[in-house]
């Protein structure tokens, strides 16, 4: 599901727990702060992606992200106004020296000197038309098409060491600190997660069951080190509304252990593969979790991402109504 969606189905989904919640206790409520960190914290299991919500959201990863896009598009008009303004303005300044080579030409002859300035002039108003305009021009659209599609492939291989950089760098620094301060197995945990982050593919140890258990375990900690435990409900719950309430419903489903991953990624599956018990335990963590009703990025999974939050919002207003629900800001 898209980051958006994702956001709202943590928001909507604590907000019907928590409301129920206040029932059963004879004390319905809508909390409206829980819920907004709960929608923010339903973000982070995508933050294994360079380009998701979370990772654009951010300053750490936002920010240099965003320039590298900036220097792409700079670079594109650049190529552009050298294809389009460039040639152009040496068609025209040349235009003596060409007329001489082109009036020899086949079907052109006299209209030489006509047809220099008006592919002149085409070329410098393609500079200030849109790019699906120069695309179309022969020869200079294929060249526009190559170096703009060498230019994204360039930037995505620079968002994507940048991406490795600060998330694996700033796991090390976590882990290195609590190595020299206090060795507490809980910013161990969140330096693994950071540099996991980093190393692992998308929907792989975030997206998995002992993924999120190492989750809720690292925000236990920190919440409690910072005395604000009682914001742990909607953290947890709105990484738990990612995995459990949203991607367990598409395709690919979640991984049920993050190990499998681990193990191929360092080649050790290759070596423990051949005794059998290993096999067996490994076939059961490399088990997918899924109920696939929706295909991501296709029509029919965006309606259903629709659809899917439009009922939750519905279920919500109508239990809050019911059950004559106070709203409150925590």
């Amino acid at each position: 599901m898209m980051g958006k969606t994702h956001m709202r189905v943590g928001a909507l989904s604590y907000g019907i727990l928590n409301t129920v919640t206040g029932i059963i206790v004879h004390k319905p409520a809508l909390s409206i702060v829980p819920m907004l960190i709960s929608g923010a914290v339903a973000l982070f299991a995508d933050a294994d992606e360079k380009n998701s919500k979370v990772n654009r959201s951010n300053p750490v990863t936002g920010i240099p992200i965003k320039i590298v896009e900036k220097l792409e598009r700079f670079l594109r008009w650049v190529v552009k106004l050298l294809l389009t303004f460039g040639l152009g303005g040496m068609l025209l300044y040349y235009s003596a020296k060409v007329r001489v080579t082109l009036s020899q030409a086949p079907f052109i002859g006299d209209n030489a000197s006509a047809t220099i300035y008006t592919a002149g002039i085409i070329l410098i108003l393609a500079g200030f038309i849109s790019e699906g305009f120069l695309r179309k021009i022969p020869l200079l659209g294929v060249i526009y098409e190559y170096t703009s599609v060498g230019l994204h492939n360039g930037t995505n291989i620079i968002k994507r060491l940048l991406f490795v950089l600060i998330y694996s760098g700033i796991g090390m620094a976590v882990i290195w600190y609590n190595y020299q301060n206090g060795s507490s197995i809980f910013i161990y945990l969140m330096g693994f997660l950071l540099i996991a982050v980093a190393l692992f593919p998308h929907r792989t140890v975030l997206h998995s069951v002992d993924g999120f258990i190492v989750f809720s375990l690292c925000a236990w900690y920190v919440l409690y080190k910072f005395q604000h435990i009682f914001l742990l409900p909607p953290v947890i719950f709105g990484y738990f509304s990612h995995l459990f309430l949203a991607d367990v419903f598409t395709n690919s489903g979640i991984p049920l252990s993050m190990f499998p991953t681990i193990l191929k990624a360092t080649r050790l599956h290759n070596m423990l593969s051949k005794y059998e018990n290993y096999s067996k335990v490994f076939n059961i963590l490399d088990i997918r979790i899924r109920l696939p009703l929706m295909s991501t990025g296709s029509d029919e999974g965006n309606m259903f991402e629709q659809l899917y939050v439009f009922v939750l919002l519905v279920l919500l207003i109508a239990i809050a109504y019911m059950s004559k629900a106070a709203i409150v800001i925590l």
